[in-house]
């Protein structure tokens, strides 16, 4: 009976000794599961910020398009009104040319 309470004191012990370190490793796998869920949220706020980013992006993207039409639009109303402009000196220097003109026929007579 000796033999098997030595033998019985031996598991215990082992035993003990494994569950001690079971708890060990229960601790560490729950810090290291604090760890990762903690990670995971961090990785979870940094998408959510660059998904943000991104819309912001796309939406200054758009904005610099609408303006390129406007600019574009304003350009075209600005040759518009070069174009008119010149006409319009060309046709007052004919004027003036025919002006001159008629001035001077009408000093010769």
């Amino acid at each position: 009976m000796v033999r098997w309470e030595g033998e019985l004191r031996t598991k215990e012990a082992d035993l003990s000794s494994r569950s001690r370190d079971m708890s060990e490793l229960r601790a560490k796998l729950a810090e290291e599961k604090g760890t990762v869920e903690s990670v995971r949220r961090e990785m979870a706020n940094t998408e959510a910020r660059a998904v943000k980013e991104l819309k912001t992006a796309e939406q200054l993207r758009e904005d610099v398009r609408i303006e390129r039409e406007k600019l574009a639009a304003k350009e075209a109303r600005l040759a518009g009104a070069e174009a008119s402009l010149e006409g319009s000196r060309r046709d007052l220097d004919r004027q003036a040319t025919e002006q001159s003109k008629a001035t001077q026929v009408c000093h010769q007579t």
